[in-house]
């Protein structure tokens, strides 16, 4: 497993680890990491910044679901996280792609 690997699977798993979907605020059932911005953006998939705590039914899977229903969740993002959308965005921008090594640093950085 490379290191953009284990750093991309680790903040998913400290994310989880609040236990508390960050849409709904259920604390039962399995929680999963969700990347707010897409992995497509390489550059900010191994951050734990990029990453949110929701339950499978906020997830994906139901109409209104973060994947499912990704003009209506922005609107409740932005209103819950004021201003965090552009900033992962120009994040993005600014950095063209980790090498292994700047991933492994972020693995390091995480555990």
């Amino acid at each position: 497993m490379s290191y953009k690997e284990k750093s991309i699977a680790l903040a998913k798993k400290l994310a989880r680890s609040k236990g508390k979907c960050d849409k709904c605020g259920t604390t039962t059932g399995k929680m999963q990491g969700s990347h707010i911005m897409s992995v497509r953006f390489a550059a900010t998939a191994a951050l734990l910044a990029n990453i949110m705590c929701l339950c499978d039914r906020c997830h994906t899977g139901y109409p209104d679901s973060w994947h499912e229903s990704p003009d209506a969740n922005w609107k409740w993002f932005e209103a819950k996280w004021p201003g965090k959308r552009e900033s992962l965005v120009k994040l993005s921008q600014g950095i063209c792609r980790y090498r292994e090594s700047d991933c492994k640093d972020i693995y390091y950085h995480l555990n």
